[in-house]
């Protein structure tokens, strides 16, 4: 793809130094997220603060899409990593795990969310950041109640 050359921005408010910005980032976020590092270990890697390049991110429509390209082959480097641990046993699948939980959050990371029953037996799912209290408080008392059932029938 064929970008047009941009010189460095300065900051809006016209303090601090230009921004860094080469067009040769586009194809090394690739190259450097492929290989499983993050944007902390690229930034590193041109010497700039990683707010820096979420700022280009930002502001750099094909930037942005060149980190989103770097992203999943990122995961792809992940899951690469992972299903070789699930075939040889070698590595250490915890650490993988939770690389991935935290990278990858919208694929690999934990929910808060539930699945609510109501009494026609539909399933409800809720996030928990979007319950309110009292919802909160009623699904606490509807599983307390299960569990006192559970354990009559049990005894």
């Amino acid at each position: 793809m064929l970008r047009q050359t941009q010189k460095p921005k300065r900051n809006p408010r016209g303090a601090g130094r230009k921004t860094a910005f080469h067009e040769k980032f586009h194809d090394e976020i690739i190259e450097h997220m492929s290989k499983g590092y993050s944007v902390n270990y690229f930034a590193s890697k041109i010497k700039v603060s990683k707010q820096t390049v979420y700022n280009w991110i930002r502001e750099n429509p094909e930037f942005k899409e060149s980190f989103e390209i770097a992203t999943t082959a990122s995961q792809a480097y992940w899951e690469s990593l992972a299903l070789n641990n699930a075939k040889t046993a070698k590595g250490n699948g915890n650490q993988i795990q939770y690389q991935m939980s935290k990278r990858f959050r919208d694929d690999y990371g934990d929910t808060s969310s539930i699945n609510i029953f109501n009494s026609n037996n539909q399933n409800n799912n809720k996030s928990v950041t979007e319950m309110t209290r009292e919802e909160l408080e009623a699904y606490e008392n509807e599983l307390r109640k299960s569990l006192i059932e559970d354990n009559k029938n049990d005894n």
